[in-house]
């Protein structure tokens, strides 16, 4: 379970897509969440207060304003802001939408959502601005339609059911188990356990990677994966697992096709890792799984990256 939720916002309504989510999941744990923002310079401080203000307003309408905080954070570059607030509040999960672009701060989100993810102790789970219930209208439209209150008018209290998460063999990779299962539907959430495996090319020649010139015959390594998924479907903290092998030569494209094709709403990988079953460096690809994915993605650091 996570207990303190930190939500980075830059005034624009798709950085507020992050808010019912992570509004859900508060009321789900009981969790404290603390919304912050950034000022650009010293004359937009004001406008900083003032957009926070109005924001714990909207809330209240909602019946939300037990369940957030805000704070103004210190004037300066966005990602070391946020990443001093989450270190000093003992946060232990960051939700925010991968861009935005809002009155505090033009186009800051992007950039700053790719900064939070490299440098983050905690689990990061972003949110793609148009996941949003109401991405027109912001969060707060949606609890303000049809006179809503309380936490139906936010997200389900069960957010996520189906989670493709990819497997390389390293320890990173399978401490996502960890990470993951508090954000899942407590009533049998399903695990897609998925090895991405490049094809085997014949006859290597000298020029290709050792990688792909030492590969053995493709049935060998697809039933070496096969049976490290088997054993790791045994580890699933909660619900049942399934696993999948797939042969592609770009391993993000290989995630986000799966993902679409089991209809998953949650994708969730380190940002780094390299294990000896596939030799595959996921932080690789995360970036471009972040980028293209049509749903949520939880991602988490390796304490011993640099």
């Amino acid at each position: 379970m996570y207990a303190r939720i930190l939500v980075p916002l830059d005034g624009s309504k798709a950085a507020e897509a992050a808010l019912p989510l992570a509004l859900a999941l508060a009321v789900r744990w009981g969790a404290e969440i603390e919304v912050v923002a950034v000022p650009v310079e010293k004359e937009s401080r004001a406008s900083v207060e003032s957009y926070l203000a109005a924001l714990r307003e909207r809330m209240a309408v909602g019946g939300l304003v037990n369940q957030l905080r805000t704070h103004l954070l210190s004037a300066g570059e966005p990602t070391a802001r946020i990443l001093e607030r989450l270190a000093a509040s003992h946060r232990d999960l960051v939700v925010m939408t991968t861009r935005g672009r809002g009155a505090v701060r033009r186009a800051w989100l992007g950039s700053t959502a790719d900064g939070v993810v490299r440098a983050s102790p905690v689990p990061v789970l972003l949110i793609p601005p148009d996941r949003g219930p109401n991405p027109d209208g912001g969060a707060a439209a949606d609890l303000e339609k049809d006179g809503a209150t309380g936490t139906d008018a936010v997200a389900p209290p069960a957010p996520f059911r189906r989670v493709v998460l990819p497997m390389d063999g390293s320890d990173e990779a399978e401490r996502m188990l960890e990470h993951t299962a508090p954000l899942l539907e407590a009533s049998d959430p399903e695990w897609i356990l998925l090895r991405v495996i490049p094809p085997f090319v014949p006859g290597g020649s000298p020029y290709l990677p050792h990688m792909v010139r030492d590969l053995p015959e493709q049935t060998q390594v697809h039933a070496a994966a096969q049976e490290y998924l088997d054993r790791m479907a045994e580890s699933v903290p909660t619900g049942r697992a399934r696993t999948r092998v797939v042969t592609v030569g770009q391993p993000a494209l290989g995630i986000l096709q799966v993902a679409e094709e089991e209809g998953a709403d949650l994708i969730a990988m380190p940002t780094a890792g390299r294990g000896g079953v596939s030799r595959l460096l996921l932080g690789s690809v995360a970036d471009k799984v972040i980028r293209n994915s049509e749903v949520p993605v939880l991602v988490s650091r390796h304490s011993g990256e640099g």
